[in-house]
Formats: structure tokens, C-alpha cells, sequence
């Protein structure tokens, strides 16, 4: 990708968690704004100018957005959730200045404050993007999904704690397995 995006750097490292990996990331952003997606997610292009509206229309003292979630499953017949709030997980655009640092809590890494002290997502200035903008989640299909919940969630405590990444579980490449529905969707 990077002859198509000369702008494009890929960094590498071994995983050591989820909250590391991400942390290691920020250290290499260049930007005051940071969009985190998973691989299994996009925004669509179209949703750009809808992004940058709301962040002008919601003032100076945002630092933080969540998005609605829109659910894709490669089940047939074409499915998809309709769009959630994601107010439950960590805001997805947020300012870089503020030096927040993602850490864990239970089996999740959240995005801290710099002190990793009060998660982001509790603070007053966090605001939602419209749900005309949402981010797209390509899911496993039935199958995969209790294979990721049996191999990977069940037993996450113990396996980030041994440095673990999910790549190396038994059944990645069922619950990882690219769905169908993902090339109908520009990146």
C-alpha cells in the first residue's frame, strides 16, 4: 500500500498487549488528531466531510469523538446490525495534545488520561459523531464469533499477561476470516 500512499508508514513490533501496541502507535502519530480503527473496521470516505462538520459544529474543547458502530455479517442472507453508539467503548477520534495512554481494566484497554487515571470516555468534553458517519465492522460470521469468544475472551486474562497476540490462538484464522460483504465497501 505504501506505492499507492506514499504518505503510508508501517511500524512493526512484537505484541506485548493490546494497550502497549496502541501505545506504541501514538508515539509515531505526526497528527492532533488520531482516528483508531481495528483491522476489521473503516470509515467510509464518504464520511469524511460528515466528521469534519461535527468537529467544527461541536467546538474547540472536544477531545474526544465516539461513532456509531454499523455491524456487518457475512451470514447469509446479507446481513448487518443496525448502527450503535459506541459510548461504551473508547472514544475512536481524539487529540493527540492531551497525551492520552491507553491502559487495562479487566480484559479491555481503555484510553486514559496522561497519568492513566480517569478514562476518557467519562469525560464531560467527549461528543458522537452523527450516526450518518458511522464506523463499518465486518464481523465473523456464527462460527467464528463463538471461536473467538471461546479461545480468545474466555481465557484474555491469562494470555495477555503471557504476551499472547490473538494471531497465535487456535481457530485465528476462522474468526480473523475476511468477510464477504468487506469488498463491497470503499477503504
Amino acid at each position: 500500500m505504501t506505492k499507492e500512499f506514499a504518505h503510508l508508514k508501517v511500524y512493526d513490533g512484537i505484541f506485548k498487549g493490546y494497550d502497549r501496541t496502541r501505545n506504541m502507535s501514538l508515539t509515531k502519530v505526526k497528527t492532533k488528531w488520531a482516528l483508531v480503527l481495528d483491522a476489521d473496521e473503516l470509515l467510509e470516505p464518504a464520511s469524511f466531510d460528515a466528521v469534519e462538520k461535527d468537529k467544527r459544529v461541536l467546538g474547540e474543547n472536544a477531545v474526544g469523538f465516539n461513532f456509531a458502530i454499523q455491524d456487518i455479517l457475512p451470514d447469509e442472507p446479507f446481513q448487518f446490525r443496525s448502527a450503535r453508539y459506541s459510548g461504551l467503548h473508547n472514544p475512536r477520534l481524539f487529540d493527540t495534545c492531551k497525551g492520552f495512554k491507553y491502559g487495562i481494566i479487566g480484559r479491555c484497554e481503555w484510553l486514559f488520561d496522561s497519568e492513566l487515571i480517569k478514562p476518557i470516555k467519562n469525560m464531560d468534553n467527549i461528543y458522537t459523531i452523527r450516526k450518518s458517519a458511522p464506523i463499518v465492522h465486518f464481523m465473523p460470521g456464527v462460527d467464528g464469533r463463538n471461536l473467538k469468544f471461546s479461545n480468545w475472551y474466555s481465557p484474555i486474562s491469562r494470555l495477555i499477561s503471557e504476551g499472547v497476540s490473538p494471531a497465535q490462538i487456535e481457530g485465528f484464522c476462522k474468526w480473523k476470516k475476511l468477510n464477504r460483504y468487506r469488498n463491497n465497501y470503499p477503504s
